[in-house]
């Protein structure tokens, strides 16, 4: 099920998310990987390259603050519950 993702939660690499509120940041149906963790950030990549191509081009990840999440994006998380 999608889960609203916070600020306070830790994502996983692997973790699939996708992006809900202003179209101004991505396609809101598209669906991400987690493919970089860190303290105060990760990184995703479109999950369909994900899946068929290893070597995507540097355009297409995108970093994400967990300080921006809530505040300035919505992002859910799928999890398996």
């Amino acid at each position: 099920m999608w889960k609203q993702l916070q600020s306070c939660h830790d994502v996983h690499t692997g973790d699939q998310i996708r992006y809900t509120g202003n179209s101004s940041f991505t396609d809101s149906k598209a669906l991400y990987t987690v493919t970089k963790t860190d303290q105060y950030y990760f990184e995703i990549i479109p999950a369909a390259r994900s899946q068929a191509d290893h070597s995507f081009s540097d355009l297409a990840r995108r970093i994400v603050r967990y300080f921006d999440i809530g505040y300035h994006i919505g992002l859910e998380v799928w999890t398996e519950d």
